[in-house]
């Protein structure tokens, strides 16, 4: 598995975005059950979202790991890129004006 997570972070390195998604759904249908796979269904909504412009294909993805998996570390994180697509701004903006209200 680590494997998966290495060979899909090169390709998002690279900017072969297929390439990287491809290998997160490797890991999601092998290893279904693996405590990192939340990890894969945040990285793939955050590549469809930030890198492909596939806002919807992003949002499922992350509210996929938000119901399925509630106690994760990515759930904020997920939540805060869903409020930047429906907000129309984007990560930055929005990051700057959450921290800013505080």
């Amino acid at each position: 598995m680590d494997e998966l997570f290495a060979k899909a972070f090169a390709a998002q390195a690279n900017g072969d975005y297929l390439a990287s998604l491809k290998a997160y759904d490797e890991i999601i249908a092998g290893y279904p059950d693996h405590p990192k796979i939340d990890k894969a269904y945040f990285m793939r909504g955050y590549i469809k979202f930030e890198s492909m412009n596939d806002k919807a294909g992003a949002i499922q993805d992350l509210n996929h790991l938000i119901d399925k998996y509630p106690g994760s570390d990515l759930v904020d994180d997920a939540k805060f890129i869903i409020e930047s697509i429906n907000s129309g701004k984007d990560i930055i903006s929005s990051f700057e004006q959450k921290t800013g209200d505080r």
